[in-house]
């Protein structure tokens, strides 16, 4: 079976692989180990296939966002 990357639109295949992703938000990023998914190997865009990879990934996003809110209070703070 094949699938083509959505966000590409330009015919790229997507590869179904468990691989370490890293995930970027507001000026932080973290690792999360053992996604499983079809993953684009240009833009990185991912289709979960267990709601665990993609709760995890949500989970390590939702904690950068506030670690990020606590790093700008921190500097509005001192300002």
């Amino acid at each position: 079976m094949s699938k083509f990357c959505l966000q590409c639109d330009d015919g790229t295949k997507l590869k179904l692989q468990t691989k370490d992703v890293t995930v970027e938000a507001r000026g932080e990023s973290c690792v999360v180990p053992k996604v499983t998914g079809w993953h684009c190997p240009v833009c990185g865009d991912i289709e979960y296939t267990d709601n665990d990879s993609a709760d995890r990934v949500w989970k390590a996003i939702e904690a950068m966002g506030e670690k990020a809110k606590a790093r700008d209070a921190a500097l509005l703070a001192y300002a």
